[in-house]
Order: structure tokens, then C-alpha cells, then sequence
């Protein structure tokens, strides 16, 4: 995966790209909120990234905090949720339902 995969699939609909790495509990603890909650909105594909192995895409979105959720749709940045905010993910979910 690489910026240009992404953008070529955000023409089609909203990503949710969870920027992680594999130690983090709070970015485990928001994949599972995520998956168990995600087969809901059929116009959003979920994409995980971990940024030890998609350094380049993590820098293009400026991450710095994890876990961090971006929006994205037709290269654009959406909306951007920082930390473990699981009522935050579920009410920016619902707008694309």
C-alpha cells in the first residue's frame, strides 16, 4: 500500500485509515470498536497502517499522536480523530452511512 493506492481508492468512497503501530492498547483497543462496528457502513473501507511499515504515508498525513483516524475521500482529508475516541469514531461514522 502507498499514497498513490489510496488515492486512487478514495474516488470510490471513504476511507478510514487508522494510523497504528502493533504495542499501542489504545490503537487496539480502537480496531476493535472499529471492526465490530464497521460491516455497518458498506460506503467506507477500513484500511489499517502501521506506521513503522508506511513511514511515507504517516508523514504525508502529519501523524505524530497513535492511534489517529483520518476521513478521507477524493485526497482530501475528511475529518481527523486523535486518541481513543470511540464516541467520536461512532458519531463521524454515521455521517456515511
Amino acid at each position: 500500500m502507498d499514497l498513490n493506492n489510496i488515492n486512487n481508492l478514495s474516488h470510490n468512497k471513504v476511507l478510514l485509515l487508522l494510523f497504528t503501530i502493533s504495542n499501542c492498547n489504545p490503537c487496539k483497543l480502537i480496531n476493535t470498536c472499529i471492526t465490530n462496528n464497521i460491516f455497518e457502513y458498506k460506503k467506507v473501507q477500513y484500511i489499517i497502517l502501521e506506521i513503522d511499515k508506511h513511514r511515507d504515508i504517516s508523514d504525508n498525513f502529519n501523524i505524530t499522536v497513535l492511534p489517529t483516524i483520518v476521513f478521507y475521500k477524493n485526497s482530501e482529508i475528511l475529518n481527523t480523530i486523535i486518541g481513543y475516541e470511540a464516541n467520536t469514531l461512532l458519531k463521524e461514522l454515521k455521517k456515511y452511512k
